[in-house]
């Protein structure tokens, strides 16, 4: 009993850890047109921030595997985020651009080491219910974000104040992961987890297809909460405060979508919901960008839900398809590989959007989602098949996988 009550308060500690890293993102993308003017800065210094950002992330993940198995999750997670917090505080006070960038090296750095201790610490000792808690703890804080900063940007000058906040939170969290640090040690790896003791032949061939789907993921989720404000006020005519519910919506879809992972995803089959979900960000993206009627931007919260899924479920896949042995490492290279697509995507889109305008933030997440359909048809007819893993429920309809 004491040894549960520890591991409850580590899987609290870590929902609370991503409600704070939820609120920056949520964040960013509504107060960059006010950072970038007040900064003299054009659409594309966006790009330098997210790259900025991905390369301390990068760093993070891939190192995270090896500093969580020489200092355990437990030490490793409030030496992190408070790096976070120092990283929020020097964009909030910066006078100078260099000093913006550094703040958001720091913050990639902290993030990539602390989002794959944390994932793969989930994916092997946790249940699919537990990994949808924590991702849509994450929408929690995303969803609030934008509503946090529209309070202070309306006006256009108060655009640091919410940064201070988030970095205020996230000392909260430091606080959280240092009281429940031992249940971090005590959790032990799941049945389903543990059934996956051989390499199959498939296996690396499927690890690098996943770290690619994982890249294609990362740039559609941040590409669209980094720009979807932009386009529906100079792209659609919207007003600061439309746009930013809007933007809200779409991260609190994202938090709905994880919230009923949480509570049904022991229910469904997890390679035919990543299936549905994809095909309904496709068809919903198409709508956005035809924006019929001046109404595309009313699709953004389904985007959000539809998105919800994908990311959970893949990470909780990871032991499953790959073993506890390999897990670990695993879920730092596909966190660290994600900066190639929260980097490239947003960027893309910012240099296009110089050049032509902001409306063609749509098309591009629209083709970058197609190829991440083409991704997973690969993983799940080609290698998942070799690795043993049925992918449809039985005839009773035991939603659970079974090893062939």
């Amino acid at each position: 009993m004491p040894n549960r009550v520890h591991i409850r308060r580590a899987v609290i500690a870590s929902f609370a850890l991503y409600i704070v890293f939820g609120l920056p993102d949520g964040v960013f993308g509504t107060i960059w047109p006010n950072l970038r003017d007040d900064f003299g800065r054009s659409d594309a210094s966006l790009g330098l921030l997210i790259l900025a950002t991905a390369l301390g992330y990068a760093v993070g993940g891939l190192t995270s595997g090896h500093l969580a198995e020489r200092f355990t999750v437990g030490r490793l997670l409030p030496v992190t985020m408070t790096v976070a917090g120092i990283g929020l505080l020097t964009i909030g006070f910066a006078g100078d651009w260099r000093y913006v960038m550094l703040g958001y090296l720091a913050l990639g750095l902290a993030w990539g080491i602390a989002d794959a201790a944390v994932n793969s610490w989930m994916a092997i000792t946790q249940g699919p219910r537990q990994m949808g808690l924590l991702h849509a703890s994450y929408g929690v804080g995303a969803f609030a974000g934008p509503l946090l900063a529209t309070a202070f940007v309306a006006d256009g000058t108060a655009w640091r104040a919410p940064l201070v906040v988030c970095a205020a939170l996230t000392a909260v969290s430091v606080v959280a992961l240092v009281i429940a640090r031992s249940g971090f040690a005590l959790a032990t790896t799941t049945p389903e987890v543990a059934a996956k003791t051989t390499p199959a032949d498939g296996d690396d061939r499927l690890m690098v297809l996943m770290v690619v789907w994982f890249v294609v993921y990362a740039g559609i989720e941040v590409g669209l909460g980094s720009w979807v404000y932009t386009l529906l006020t100079e792209g659609r005519g919207y007003t600061d405060v439309s746009a930013g519910v809007i933007t809200a919506l779409y991260w609190g879809g994202i938090m709905a979508g994880r919230f009923v992972l949480a509570a049904f995803g022991n229910r469904t089959h997890p390679e035919r919901t990543l299936r549905a979900t994809t095909m309904t960000v496709i068809a919903s993206l198409l709508y956005l960008w035809i924006d019929i009627g001046g109404t595309g931007g009313l699709v953004m919260p389904l985007i959000g839900f539809a998105l919800a899924p994908m990311f959970p479920v893949m990470i909780g896949r990871t032991g499953v398809y790959l073993g506890a042995a390999r897990a670990t490492k695993a879920v730092g290279y596909q966190i660290g590989a994600t900066a190639i697509g929260f980097t490239s995507i947003p960027t893309l889109i910012g240099l296009l959007a110089d050049r032509y305008d902001v409306g063609v933030a749509a098309p591009v997440v629209l083709a970058t989602t197609l190829a991440l359909a083409l991704i997973w048809i690969t993983i799940e007819r080609g290698v998942i098949q070799s690795t043993g893993v049925v992918q449809e429920p039985a005839a009773d309809d035991t939603p659970a996988p079974r090893r062939a």
